[in-house]
């Protein structure tokens, strides 16, 4: 059976999808769909960098420093951001699905697509985010998406604020596609696959928290 990728259908009708890919023996539409999504990762990762998404640490040093050194940290800022996409993709559609495939015994190719959804979803959301910001200069700790909002009525801790900020409804929504496939792909217990699901995820929300907490102005 010949599984078509279909990004849109995976997301709005996942039990279908799921089914079909489980029973599949070759993809078709796998690698341009990988390289889509790491384009459209870049690109959104660029654009967050030059409209000045989470660049407040940069913009505090607007005061005392000239012009030409200013632009050139948000350039920088913005040139990391871009590498970021690059890693985080890197992550999320590889390293993520060879994990998961040395746990589950399940298909490496059906696992990567598997994280094609799944990273659909994440660049959603980044989308999203660039909007708030752009709009509102809301960023993703204050995000209304996530649980960032809620903790800042308990606690005080940036670092702590940017990781809960990272558990939104979109991350739920990812989690919940991933144990859909693999609660079907493998023979492994269904609390088994949760709980290294939620391991996984909370592995990415503190790397996302580190990553975005970095002071870039001590780079200078």
């Amino acid at each position: 059976m010949m599984f078509r990728v279909q990004l849109l259908k995976g997301l709005l009708h996942p039990h279908d999808t799921f089914d079909q890919l489980e029973r599949a023996e070759a993809a078709k539409g796998l690698w341009p769909r990988v390289a889509l999504l790491f384009g459209l990762s870049i690109i959104i990762a660029l654009l967050s960098g030059f409209f000045g998404i989470n660049t407040e640490t940069v913009s505090k040093q607007l005061s005392i420093t000239n012009g030409n050194l200013f632009e050139w940290q948000k350039a920088l800022f913005a040139f990391g951001n871009g590498l970021s996409g690059v890693a985080i993709s890197f992550l999320v559609l590889f390293v993520v699905p060879l994990f998961y495939w040395s746990l589950l015994e399940v298909d490496f190719l059906k696992l990567l697509i598997m994280q094609l959804f799944v990273f659909t979803i994440y660049l959603i959301e980044n989308i999203l985010l660039i909007l708030l910001g752009v709009l509102y200069g809301i960023d993703r700790s204050a995000s209304p998406f996530g649980l960032g909002v809620a903790a800042q009525y308990i606690m005080d801790h940036q670092l702590a604020l940017r990781f809960f900020g990272s558990i939104s409804i979109f991350q739920l929504w990812a989690i919940y596609l991933q144990y859909q496939f693999l609660k079907r792909a493998s023979d492994r217990k269904p609390s088994y696959i949760m709980l290294m699901i939620i391991g996984v995820s909370i592995i990415l929300w503190v790397f996302g928290a580190l990553f975005s907490s970095i002071r870039i102005e001590q780079l200078f």
